[in-house]
C-alpha cells in the first residue's frame, strides 16, 4: 500500500461547455502511450464523479508527485477561445469540495492540496511559486485561495445558523449580524472574482503549455533547466518569506486539531518505547550484579576450602 500525503487538482484542458467521461481520457492517455487514464478521478460538467485509475496505483498526472499523490482532473479548463480559464461549472465546485473532503476523512495521512502549477519548480529560492515560475497553468485556477474561499464561506453559513438557533437575542441584533455575515460573504466573492481574473491574464501567456502531447515530460525537465540557467545569475532571497510563512499557517489552522492528536499519539508511543527500553536496562543491570556477587561469593568459598601450602 503507497503512502498517500497530498492530492493535485487538473484540468483536462478543453473548450468549456463540451463535456467529456473518464473513458474518453483513458483513450487520450492510451493513444500517448500511458497504461490506462492517469487520473484517479474525473469530474464531469454535471458534477458527477468519476473513477479513473485505481488509488492504489500511483498515477500518472504530475511528475515527482505520482508516488505520493492522488490526482483529481475536472473537465474543462479553456475558454470559448481556447485561453487558460476557471470553467468549472456550480455542480463541478461542489463536487469537488466534496470529494476533497471525503478523501481527508479516507486517508488521514494527506496534508496538502494543490493545482498541478503549484509543483513547478522554485527558481528563484524565494519559498514560493509565483506566476512567472509556472511550467503550465492547469488547472487554471489557485487552489488554495479557493480552498480558502470555501473554508471562509462555511465559516459564514455556521455562524449564520447559530445565529438564527439563539432566540435570546433581541430581534434588531440578530438582523445586523446576519448583514454583517452577507457583506463578508460578498466581499470575499467579490475578492476572489478579482483574483480569479487577474490570474487569467497571466495566464493567458501559458496557454501553449496545455496541449497535451507525447513530448510533455521532456519540454518540462527542459524548460527548468533552462529557466534554472538564465535565472541562477540573479537569484536573491525575497523580504515577503515572513508573509508567506503566515499564509500556510493560515491555510493549515483546518487541521491543527488533527496534527496534536497524532503527536500526542506519537509520543503516547515514544514514551512507552522508553519505558520498555528502561526495564530492559534495569533487568541486565541487575541480572549483572547478582551474577558477580554470585561468582565472587563462589570465589572466596573455593579459596576458604583450598589447604594451605606449608
Amino acid at each position: 500500500m503507497r503512502t498517500i500525503d497530498s492530492i493535485i487538482i487538473h484540468c483536462s484542458a478543453t473548450i468549456c461547455n463540451k463535456d467529456f467521461t473518464a473513458a474518453d481520457i483513458d483513450r487520450w492517455h492510451r493513444q500517448r502511450s500511458f497504461n490506462g487514464i492517469g487520473y484517479h478521478f474525473v469530474i464531469r460538467l454535471d458534477g458527477t464523479i468519476e473513477n479513473g485509475r485505481a488509488i492504489e496505483k500511483p498515477g500518472a498526472h504530475c511528475v515527482g508527485w505520482n508516488n505520493r499523490s492522488i490526482g483529481i482532473c475536472y473537465i474543462g479548463g479553456l475558454d470559448a477561445c481556447g485561453h487558460p480559464a476557471d470553467t468549472r461549472t456550480p455542480k463541478q465546485k461542489e463536487a469537488m469540495k466534496t470529494l476533497i473532503n471525503r478523501l481527508q476523512h479516507e486517508y488521514f495521512g494527506i496534508r496538502s492540496i494543490l493545482g498541478h502549477r503549484d509543483t513547478s519548480p522554485d527558481l528563484n529560492g524565494d519559498g514560493r511559486i509565483e506566476p512567472n515560475e509556472f511550467i503550465k497553468a492547469c488547472p487554471c485556477f489557485d487552489v488554495r485561495t479557493w480552498l480558502r474561499s470555501v473554508s471562509l464561506t462555511g465559516l459564514c453559513l455556521g455562524f449564520c445558523l447559530c445565529t438564527a438557533s439563539c432566540g435570546s437575542y433581541k430581534s434588531s441584533s440578530s438582523s445586523t449580524e446576519k448583514a454583517d455575515v452577507s457583506v463578508i460573504s460578498q466581499t470575499a466573492q467579490e475578492t476572489q472574482q478579482k483574483k480569479d481574473v487577474h490570474l487569467s491574464q497571466k495566464q493567458a501567456s501559458d496557454s501553449s503549455a496545455l496541449h497535451q502531447s507525447s513530448t510533455e515530460e521532456y519540454m518540462e525537465q527542459t524548460t527548468i533547466i533552462r529557466r534554472k540557467r538564465q535565472n541562477a545569475s540573479t537569484v536573491e532571497k525575497n523580504c515577503n518569506e515572513e508573509k508567506a510563512d503566515t499564509l500556510m499557517i493560515n491555510a493549515g489552522k483546518s487541521k491543527e486539531k488533527t496534527d496534536i492528536t497524532y503527536q500526542i499519539v506519537r509520543q503516547q508511543k515514544q514514551s512507552e518505547k522508553q519505558k520498555k527500553t528502561g526495564y530492559a536496562t534495569l533487568w541486565l543491570i541487575g541480572g549483572g550484579f547478582v551474577s558477580a556477587l554470585l561468582l565472587f561469593r563462589q570465589v572466596r568459598q573455593i579459596r576458604k576450602n583450598k589447604p594451605r601450602q606449608c
